[in-house]
């Protein structure tokens, strides 16, 4: 794992030519962190804010995705056999609603930015209306007692994850790690809370299951991260 020590995202966005070239440097054999971009206390917030929707909203099923889909919370649980095994508690944002949710649409937006930028997208790759593509904020928390995501690989040129929780403090046991010719590398003991994980679409990775000696108790306890999908409209959107 390769840390960048980075205070602004505008600065970064400002490089993002030469920032391109970095991480297609580095990612080549190993993920890469950029760290410092915003403060705890405004991540916290952020988290606390999704966890007071989720008790306020409660829980929806699944739903199909058009333009008219409300932001929601639902459990995604996909047993063993099935096509990518996992279960976690996934909280959606969508650009076309209105809803004030917290900082969410200034870092999301940021995080959006800078993936097209790097990735050689234009700027506003899936946030314009009418553009070919689609992408909107995504929080996901793996719960205390097993919740876990099966090894797999992402179709982005690079995944961006802004990690929102703290192994030692909100969970003792599991986390991210990724599968490359070198084997198996656990990289959550050197995450931090605030930091922005970078992997190449190709590199396989998942997240061992957190804390499963323990029950869920319903808290905010478990792995926190949030992240943009990007993807085409024609694939994702349905008919309202």
């Amino acid at each position: 794992m390769r840390i960048f020590e980075e205070s602004s995202l505008d600065a970064m966005i400002a490089e993002a030519k030469r920032w391109r070239m970095e991480l297609d440097a580095t990612l080549r054999s190993e993920s890469a962190v950029i760290r410092g971009l915003w403060s705890r206390d405004r991540l916290l917030e952020l988290r606390d804010h999704v966890f007071r929707f989720r008790q306020a909203n409660g829980l929806s099923g699944n739903m199909a995705y058009n333009e008219g889909t409300p932001d929601h919370v639902k459990i995604v649980d996909k047993p063993l056999g099935s096509n990518r095994p996992t279960r976690f508690v996934l909280s959606q944002f969508f650009p076309w609603n209105t809803q004030a949710h917290a900082d969410i649409p200034a870092i999301s937006q940021g995080l959006m930015r800078f993936r097209n930028l790097a990735s050689g997208f234009a700027p506003d790759t899936g946030m314009r209306a009418g553009c070919e593509y689609v992408s909107w904020p995504s929080v996901i928390q793996y719960r205390r007692g097993g919740d876990f995501l099966a090894a797999h690989r992402d179709q982005y040129a690079f995944q961006c994850i802004l990690i929102l929780s703290q192994m030692g403090e909100d969970f003792t046991e599991g986390g991210n790690y990724y599968l490359s010719a070198t084997g198996h590398h656990f990289e959550e003991p050197n995450l931090r809370f605030g930091d922005v994980l970078l992997l190449k679409s190709d590199l396989v990775h998942g997240v061992h299951p957190i804390d499963p000696h323990l029950t869920d108790d319903g808290a905010m306890g478990g792995r926190w991260m949030m992240f943009c999908p990007l993807a085409k409209r024609s694939e994702v959107l349905r008919a309202a």
